[in-house]
């Protein structure tokens, strides 16, 4: 008689003679939610409605809209990245046990792209609408020479003259231009704090007839700043450069 123990293992049980298979775990009411048609929809739809309140957000708040689409794309981009990473560990792992690396990576995407997209676009749109009331309550709206005091993007806003000193001159004579562009990176000086630039229109542009302090608005990525409308007949200095370029006489660490 044979012993059973010599013979070679055939992937059949002995007592049944039925293949072995494996069960996978059994999924919660959460996971089997986002995995099927009405979790995937809701998901789409939360994403779409994120989407359309950004596009709102920065078309009513102008001044604002670099900051809106950067939450925007920190938000999306971070659910890219987390999909990626988990599908790329879930590839690994597959290939490791033999059935493939896209296998693993497709069906992580698969099963968990709803719900990481349907909770990043909850938590990304009630953050949006708390910014919204921030920027309603500083009453930012796009300034034009209608309204004699605003606030402005100084990135829109162009140099009339191409040189500037390095050291301001009037109320803030001696002060160097560095030190306000370190105080703003740091926190430590408020652009609200700062007096208005006094800007004007010319031709379809803004440009600021306070150069120094729109070169340190500029430079320390400012979103955005106080502005006074005043006729350009009241600039004193010549009106030099192509109002882009700037050149800082006496030097700056961040040039």
């Amino acid at each position: 008689m044979t012993n059973p123990l010599s013979e070679a293992y055939n992937e059949y049980t002995i007592e049944t003679a039925t293949e072995l298979a494996f069960d996978p775990p059994e999924l919660t009411k959460w996971q089997s939610y986002w995995r099927s048609g009405w979790g995937k929809g809701l998901a789409t739809a939360l994403f779409v409605m994120a989407t359309i309140a950004t596009i709102a957000a920065s078309i009513a708040f102008p001044v604002f809209a670099p900051e809106i689409w950067a939450g925007y794309a920190f938000a999306f981009g971070a659910v890219a990245v987390s999909l990626g990473i988990g599908a790329l560990l879930a590839g690994f792992q597959s290939s490791q046990q033999g059935y493939g690396f896209w296998n693993g990576f497709v069906n992580y995407i698969r099963n968990n792209w709803a719900q990481e997209v349907a909770i990043t676009s909850a938590i990304y749109i009630v953050t949006l609408g708390l910014n919204t009331l921030r920027y309603s309550v500083a009453n930012v709206s796009v300034a034009s020479p209608e309204t004699s005091e605003s606030l402005l993007n100084p990135q829109e806003i162009h140099y009339t003259q191409n040189s500037i000193s390095n050291k301001f001159s009037g109320a803030y004579k001696g002060q160097c231009v560095d030190d306000l562009i370190d105080g703003l990176i740091s926190g430590k000086i408020s652009p609200m704090d700062i007096p208005a630039i006094q800007v004007f229109e010319y031709q379809g542009k803004i440009y600021s007839i306070n150069n120094r302090r729109l070169f340190a608005f500029k430079t320390a990525n400012i979103p955005y700043v106080k502005v006074e409308w005043v006729n350009m007949s009241i600039m004193q200095h010549a009106w030099t450069g192509n109002g882009i370029d700037i050149i800082v006489r006496g030097g700056s660490k961040y040039l």
